[in-house]
């Protein structure tokens, strides 16, 4: 006599059915932990950026003479930290969708304060937000606050 395995249809649909259920479950985790990991790469490239910028501002800038001209960066100092008040003055009279251009930050908006000076530009916004804060010289001590958001 041979053996012959007998294939029951009862069995292979319930054993189709839990193979699917697992499926959809580890397709949906598979989900959650991407939509995760993705959130968190776009925060730190956001913290990234803002830090870049932040110290870009602690430079002369490029060219050291950019308030009078085109630039490329934006530099807020004369030297040793110490806010330069007609470069403060170029960036707080230049567009902000120039600004934005200059800094490279096209896909964002953000917020730039130097409190004792009363210079703001932008707006505080968003809900995922990354900032920066650097200590100035600017009628004594001073920080200079830049967020980005989106």
């Amino acid at each position: 006599m041979s053996a012959k395995g007998q294939l029951f249809l009862g069995d292979f649909v319930v054993a189709v059915f839990i193979f699917a259920i697992v499926l959809a479950m580890l397709a949906v985790s598979w989900d959650t932990v991407m939509e995760r990991y993705s959130s968190q790469s776009d925060v730190q490239e956001m913290e990234l950026k803002a830090a870049w910028i932040a110290d870009a501002m602690l430079t002369s800038g490029k060219p050291s003479g950019w308030e009078n001209s085109n630039t490329s960066v934006i530099g807020l100092v004369d030297h040793d930290r110490t806010i330069s008040p007609a470069k403060l003055a170029a960036f707080s009279a230049m567009d902000y969708n120039q600004s934005k251009r200059v800094m490279g930050v096209q896909g964002y908006e953000y917020f730039f304060s130097l409190p004792a000076s009363n210079v703001t530009k932008g707006d505080r916004g968003g809900s995922t937000r990354a900032f920066a804060r650097r200590v100035v010289m600017y009628n004594g001590v001073e920080y200079l606050e830049f967020m980005l958001w989106k």
